[in-house]
């Protein structure tokens, strides 16, 4: 941003605009309120601006996910569809046998609360 030291005036050609343009600018100008005007112009541009390139990123993600459901769509079409293994981990999970109840030794989590003996 620039400093507060010295700012320079800024003249605008009148002859080289369309006259709508050159009425609204001159309204503006009149009542002091041109300044902020031009300030809010620039600003909604660079947000404009942002905007646009964020879009790009967008598309190019959008191209991605289209080849990803292109795939899907061929591999179901064609019928060669393998059963989902889910997440693999070196680990191999505990078996438990349908029937059984049984306690396994490895604890993932926990809860830690006191209780309190309350007489009723």
């Amino acid at each position: 941003m620039v400093q507060n030291k010295e700012k320079k005036r800024l003249t605008l050609t009148g002859n080289k605009m369309p006259e709508e343009i050159y009425k609204k600018l001159e309204e503006l100008g009149s009542t002091r309120r041109l300044t902020p005007y031009i300030v809010s112009l620039v600003e909604k541009e660079q947000q404009t601006n942002q905007l646009i390139e964020s879009l790009s990123s967008v598309a190019v993600r959008m191209e991605g996910i289209e080849h990803k459901v292109d795939y899907i769509y061929e591999t179901i079409s064609s019928g060669n569809i393998s059963t989902y293994k889910g997440h693999s981990s070196e680990e191999e999970p505990e078996e438990i046998v349908q029937g059984d109840i049984d306690v396994s030794d490895k604890i993932i989590g926990g809860i830690e609360e006191e209780i309190e003996d309350i007489d009723f």
